[in-house]
């Protein structure tokens, strides 16, 4: 109830920005459609990014089982408060469903979910070169970006570090968790730091070597993403400076991450449409852009999530219901 009016008390503080941006609605058509497949082809190539990302960690799934469970897991994240969470637990449950043990799954979406986190980070990071190399002035709007995404970067990649790669913390916060569940609902401890430790170490063994393809995995997601808003610029008649845009994106993507409403809505539309407008884009083009973006990005996969909920169920039924068929 707590989290539900913070979420509401946002909502309704962010709504004066948020109708900014929807009242661009009857704007759309300024967008030039020959674009189009360029635009919906680079959406598509994020999320192939993710779902080979997870085909690595998940060798024993299958790719229906893969990209089903995440376009449903991605669709119920962006309606809910703390939706990575909840995502993540709805994709692990349908997988679970689908053959794929429990815990490999979850251990899987963490570990997708902490190098995306890591990569979304080290993009400013990327950009201070090509700073210097094509000698562009960013506003000291968009350099904040390049301070946020550092400290994001260093806490992620020192946490990525401990827990994949040291035994005694994870399995310290396994125990605690462990305990904390055993002394609020009295039962029995299960042993889950020594679980832990072993689907951490499972999922390390199986990704092997192919560590640099995962992250390049993670990287091409928010690439594809950025091409995504570069290219709706270019289609609005904009005339955008690539490097002051990956900023831009990178605050807007940062922002998704706030848990405080479902898929950042709101803060994400304030924040892409100032940093936009910091990085040269007029104020009714970069409203048009940030409309557009997230209309591809955000809503758009919403009904493929419900279609793929379809799709899967139909294949893999609940056990209640798989029993009462057969019974």
């Amino acid at each position: 109830m707590v989290l539900l009016v913070i979420t509401g008390l946002c909502t309704y503080l962010l709504l004066p920005r948020l109708t900014e941006v929807f009242e661009a609605w009857n704007r759309l058509d300024e967008v030039d459609l020959r674009w189009l497949p360029v635009i919906l082809g680079a959406q598509l190539a994020s999320f192939a990014c993710i779902w080979h990302m997870q085909k690595l960690a998940l060798p024993g799934a299958t790719w229906f089982s893969v990209i089903t469970t995440h376009l449903a897991g991605n669709a119920f994240n962006r309606i809910t408060p703390l939706g990575g969470v909840t995502g993540a637990a709805l994709q692990a449950g349908m997988l679970a469903d689908s053959g794929v043990p429990p815990a490999s799954a979850s251990s899987a979406m963490a570990t997708q979910s902490i190098l995306g986190s890591v990569a979304l980070g080290a993009l400013p990071l990327c950009t201070l070169p090509l700073l210097a190399v094509t000698g562009t002035n960013a506003p000291d709007e968009l350099l904040a970006a390049t301070w946020i995404g550092t400290a994001v970067f260093l806490m992620l990649a020192a946490i990525f570090v401990v827990l994949f790669w040291t035994r005694r913390p994870l399995a310290w916060l396994g125990t605690t968790i462990d305990k904390a569940r055993s002394w609020a609902g009295k039962h029995p401890r299960s042993g889950l730091g020594d679980r832990l430790v072993a689907e951490r170490d499972a999922i390390r063994a199986i990704l092997g070597s192919r560590w640099p393809v995962a992250i390049a995995d993670s990287i091409g997601r928010w690439i594809f993403e950025y091409v995504v808003l570069l290219v709706i610029l270019v289609a609005i008649g904009a005339s955008p400076n690539p490097v002051l845009v990956l900023f831009a994106m990178t605050i807007g993507a940062l922002l998704n991450l706030i848990p405080l409403t479902p898929g950042g809505i709101g803060f994400v539309e304030v924040g892409l449409t100032g940093t936009l407008i910091a990085a040269g884009i007029d104020a009714k083009s970069a409203l048009l852009a940030t409309l557009a973006f997230r209309l591809v990005s955000f809503w758009m996969p919403l009904p493929f999530g419900l279609a793929a909920v379809y799709v899967f169920r139909h294949r893999h039924p609940r056990p209640r219901e798989a029993g009462t068929s057969l019974s």
